[in-house]
């Protein structure tokens, strides 16, 4: 996924709440850990990870699997391996 553009999946009331768009568009820059050094549950005082751990303790995406970090507008966000599908580039003719 690093470096790839992604959609957000499934429709989602935060996404559309923050960006007005419930599936925008994310720029994929790598797992949050190879961007930070550390799983985004060690770091305090990060807002896009604090806003992550609430829509995981609001049940919207699993605790467990890979967390990528993002930029949607230019604000930084961490989406989960299950929020992403690839947008495939079109094809140059």
């Amino acid at each position: 996924m690093k470096g790839k553009t992604c959609r957000i999946k499934t429709p989602s009331d935060y996404f559309e709440g923050k960006y007005g768009d419930p599936r925008p568009t994310i720029q994929i820059e790598d797992e949050y850990v190879n961007v930070f050094g550390r799983s985004w549950e060690e770091v305090q005082g990060n807002p896009a990870a604090t806003l992550y751990a609430l829509r995981v303790l609001q049940g919207e995406i699993p605790k467990e699997g890979k967390v990528y970090y993002g930029k949607i507008r230019g604000l930084g966000e961490l989406v989960h391996e299950t929020e992403l599908e690839e947008i495939a580039k079109e094809k140059r003719r």
